[in-house]
């Protein structure tokens, strides 16, 4: 995601360059002060509403932003419901706040459908032998549908709902993989995790080191369904 955050002094045009370069993503600016604690907002809509009423472009943007603004406390990131309730308002872009008002997230809920508190893994270490030839050099992850590999079906599914802590356990062509998640898959840093010999289902989520939500959903990589 681009930076959404500016300082509140910094002119209206500066502001306005900001919100230029956010394009296609909401154009909103979230405003902080010099401690970085969130202040107010400004759109793109307020500035020209602002210009309008006769604001100047030289005018800091602690004049014109709005101090009375939506966001999300930190304690109920996890929360489904509260979720639901902002895009129920319309919300593109939803802040996280500390206790201190510090900008911790941002959520993007045009881009995404909801944020589960969880952790995903998901099993990529077998030798697909039923598919053979196929998987004689590629692993079965990797196995294109459509335009993509069908692992990366079901990576996208989880990025959809906000799932951001994603592992995915390797061995049988494991360097494919490693390097297949090497760069961040759109915006998400996979994580491999190699098996040390074939422990069957489920035995390779012991290697995982770290988990970050109290729930997991452990799933195959290489079947997917419709919704």
């Amino acid at each position: 995601m681009k930076d959404h955050t500016i300082k509140q002094h910094i002119s209206l045009l500066e502001a306005l360059g900001c919100i230029n370069a956010l394009a296609p993503e909401p154009l909103v600016l979230f405003v902080v002060d010099d401690e970085d604690r969130m202040v107010g907002t400004l759109t793109d809509g307020d500035s020209r509403r602002a210009l309008v009423a006769g604001a100047s472009v030289n005018d800091p943007v602690e004049r014109i932003m709005h101090r009375s603004f939506n966001y999300m406390k930190l304690e109920n990131i996890g929360d489904v419901r509260e979720i639901k309730r902002q895009k129920e308002k319309k919300m593109k872009l939803v802040p996280i706040l500390d206790t201190e008002r510090h900008i911790v997230d941002i959520i993007n809920l045009e881009k995404y459908k909801t944020r589960l508190p969880i952790d995903a893994v998901l099993m990529a270490g077998g030798k697909g032998e039923r598919l053979r030839p196929l998987t004689e050099k590629t692993p079965k992850p990797l196995l294109k549908v459509g335009d993509k590999a069908i692992i990366d079906h079901n990576i996208d599914r989880l990025i959809s709902y906000g799932v951001q802590h994603i592992s995915v356990t390797v061995n049988y062509l494991k360097e494919q993989l490693e390097e297949h998640f090497a760069e961040p898959h759109c915006g998400v840093q996979v994580q491999t995790v190699r098996e040390p010999k074939f422990l069957g289902t489920i035995g390779s989520i012991k290697f995982v080191e770290n988990f970050y939500n109290d729930t997991v959903l452990l799933m195959n990589s290489d079947v997917f369904t419709n919704p």
